[in-house]
């Protein structure tokens, strides 16, 4: 993976449960129906791809690695993060 196509500072508003192969198939491979919440759930993979599920108010899935260097993955609704504020 190239640098440039990591996902930095993705934040969640919900984690959810589900598992992205309980999910139903569509037509698009990185797109997956959820009929709990009846929203299309898009797997990113790139800081783009993020960046539009934040304009978008999507809900995403994706892989990660965990400190011990695990492969995770989460899925649920992001929202980009506040900037912080100086002197906080």
């Amino acid at each position: 993976m190239n640098t440039n196509d990591r996902i930095f500072n993705c934040n969640f508003s919900y984690k959810c449960p589900k598992l992205w192969d309980a999910l139903e198939a569509t037509d698009q491979p990185d797109q997956r129906f959820c009929h709990s919440c009846d929203r299309l759930v898009h797997f990113i993979r790139t800081q783009a791809d993020l960046e539009q599920a934040y304009a978008n108010n999507r809900c995403i899935a994706l892989t990660t690695l965990s400190p011990k260097q695990d492969r995770v993955f989460l899925m649920g609704r992001v929202v980009r993060p506040q900037p912080s504020v100086e002197g906080e």
